[in-house]
């Protein structure tokens, strides 16, 4: 029996930025409707993995669309109960496989403007030398998530085709995530890799002014208030509250007309202590409402910066929910080699994030091995002073794409 090892990393250094969305959303102009369906299915697995990741009491950090970008070039090979199991957790239909290449191109559109925020993507696959992939399957990969194939020495030099693998997930990710894979998840039975990488660079609409930052109590949950580094700024943003939590959106520079619009929502609760009843009424549906209430407001916002490094293992959470043929024997990805005797044997995500007053560095890697066995008057201002544990989104706002997702209990 072949093992498939899945890793994925996030990284991402940041400011703060994001938008809304509704169900089909009809509130942003402009939208690329056709990725609709699949984005529908992106917000949804998020939320999904969101409430099922065990992050204990602590900080918590990953990127839905590495996840769901590696699961799904493995699912290209499952076939069976075993594909409709992936399928119906991803959330995918045939049309996703379709999109899914373009949705790409659409995210890497790129402006010259060197203060520009900017997304990387990459998608490739390790093949032992000697190792035949079935033809379909190698041009479903190409076709769909713009796969490109390299030959290396498992079998012979597992700890070489480690270093190579690790220098192209470090060289995809600008040197935030350099040791993906060990000598614990790839060996010498290894036969089969398959790696995601999402770099994203990103600059505040709104930067804040370093000297406005200062030191001021942030209250983690169950602790004394700790000090930290409080950015601080006035401006336009959008911005949603309720009788629970206030929401706000910040955008990042963006320099062409074509490319991603980018920002990031955090949502905090009114209560220090409501950060578990704000987890609770997460949901995709509230989410959705939310965004669409969203209106402009003039906002004093004062944000911790903060850096959050994670290491998730994903197989008991993608079990529970509900991929649990692909762990096991009872696995079928013969539309890989041919044969059934490939399951996954290990499925780890790791992050980084760092964010601070200019603006947002992100990246993510995945990997899969496969081993034998505008206001007229004046308004008031909104504070917005994030001093306790709050959630945070990053997405691309025309689709409504969530590419990062966390939660900070502690900066």
């Amino acid at each position: 029996m072949k093992y498939i090892y899945f890793f994925l990393v996030n990284l991402m250094s940041l400011s703060f930025l994001l938008h809304s969305n509704e169900n089909h959303l009809d509130i942003l102009p402009g939208i690329p409707h056709k990725f609709d369906v699949l984005n529908e299915g992106n917000r949804q697995f998020a939320f999904d993995l969101f409430h099922q990741l065990n992050c204990q009491k602590g900080n918590c950090f990953f990127s839905p669309y590495s996840i769901s970008t590696v699961f799904g070039m493995a699912s290209v090979g499952a076939r069976g109960d075993t594909a409709k199991e992936m399928q119906k957790v991803l959330y995918l239909t045939p049309y996703s496989y379709q999109a899914a290449g373009q949705f790409a191109q659409y995210l890497t559109v790129h402006s010259d403007a060197k203060d520009a925020s900017f997304i990387d993507l990459a998608n490739d696959i390790w093949v032992q030398d000697g190792l035949n992939l079935l033809p379909e399957f190698q041009e479903n990969l190409q076709n769909q998530y713009q796969t490109k194939l390299h030959t290396v020495n498992f079998e012979k030099q597992p700890l070489n085709s480690i270093k190579i693998i690790n220098e192209w997930v470090a060289s995809h990710t600008n040197n935030k995530i350099q040791q993906l894979l060990s000598s614990a998840e790839v060996t010498d039975k290894t036969r089969l890799v398959l790696t995601s990488a999402i770099y994203m660079k990103g600059n505040w609409v709104h930067e804040f002014d370093q000297k406005g930052t200062n030191k001021a109590p942030f209250y983690a949950i169950e602790k004394h208030p700790i000090q930290v580094d409080m950015m601080n700024q006035t401006a336009k943003f959008l911005f949603y509250s309720d009788e629970n939590f206030s929401m706000v959106e910040m955008p990042y520079l963006n320099r062409s007309r074509n490319g991603p619009q980018l920002s990031m929502v955090i949502l905090l609760p009114n209560e220090r202590n409501g950060l578990e009843n704000l987890e609770k009424d997460f949901t995709v549906n509230n989410w959705h409402q939310w965004i669409g209430e969203m209106k402009s407001h003039r906002v004093h916002l004062s944000l911790p910066k903060f850096k959050i490094e994670d290491k998730i293992d994903l197989n008991q959470t993608l079990i529970e929910l509900g991929m649990t043929k692909v762990f096991n024997s009872q696995a079928d990805f013969s539309g890989i080699t041919g044969n059934k005797d490939l399951f996954i044997s290990k499925a780890i995500h790791k992050s980084f994030l760092n964010v601070d007053e200019k603006g947002t560095e992100a990246a993510a890697a995945s990997g899969i091995s496969m081993n034998l066995t505008s206001v007229l008057i004046p308004e008031p201002t909104q504070e917005f002073l994030v001093d306790h544990p709050f959630i945070f989104l990053i997405m691309e706002r025309n689709t409504g794409a969530i590419l990062f997702m966390g939660r900070v209990i502690q900066p």
